[in-house]
């Protein structure tokens, strides 16, 4: 197996076995996410604290989780710059239907229409 097909498959086994609770925890500390965000996008509150005690995220949380990591990711690659990332992540625009996109995270639909929105922009389809 090539490198290229060895990491979404390490990335996959990652995610089935639970994401790591300090992977969320970066993500609040660098305030990327507020925690508001983090439950609704991930899972609600007290379920977050359970996690946060135990350490790991279960695999549907897991995978939400890593939804967000990867649009967190694509935005500050398109944007060039974190601040300016967040900021159309949280503001609602024409593409995104009038929603903040990264409201829209909180499907995998949401997520791919995000992700389209952001190619076209790094592409030059939209201003």
């Amino acid at each position: 197996m090539q490198a290229a097909e060895s990491q979404p498959l390490a990335r996959h086994f990652e995610i089935a076995e639970g994401l790591r609770w300090s992977v969320l925890q970066d993500l609040l500390d660098r305030s990327r996410i507020s925690t508001d965000e983090a439950e609704a996008l991930i899972a609600p509150r007290r379920t977050l604290m359970r996690r946060k005690r135990s350490g790991r995220f279960t695999p549907g949380e897991s995978d939400r989780l890593a939804r967000v990591l990867d649009i967190l990711k694509l935005a500050e690659e398109t944007f060039g710059e974190p601040a300016k990332a967040q900021r159309w992540l949280r503001t609602p625009n024409g593409a995104s239907g009038g929603h903040r996109p990264l409201d829209l995270c909180s499907t995998g639909e949401g997520a791919r229409l995000v992700e389209t929105v952001l190619g076209r922009l790094a592409h030059g389809v939209y201003g």
